[in-house]
């Protein structure tokens, strides 16, 4: 069966305690937890103001079952 999973890599907090959601690390904790072939992954990264950024990555992928 196909699937889709969505990430996200976005700014959380305020000032000094501000930091970046890494979306590699997110992609890749994704793949190492479970048995998947990658399709395709699809990116944007879209600016809402000069400090606001967010990027986004669409997986389209397919379970591996135990056999493959």
């Amino acid at each position: 069966m196909i699937k889709t999973k969505l990430f996200g890599g976005y700014y959380v907090g305020e000032g000094k305690d501000r930091k970046w959601i890494n979306i590699d690390k997110e992609i890749n904790s994704f793949l190492e937890q479970n048995k998947v072939e990658v399709i395709d992954i699809k990116f944007s990264s879209v600016s809402f103001t000069d400090d606001d950024i967010q990027d986004r990555a669409l997986m389209i992928y397919k379970e591996v079952q135990p056999n493959e």
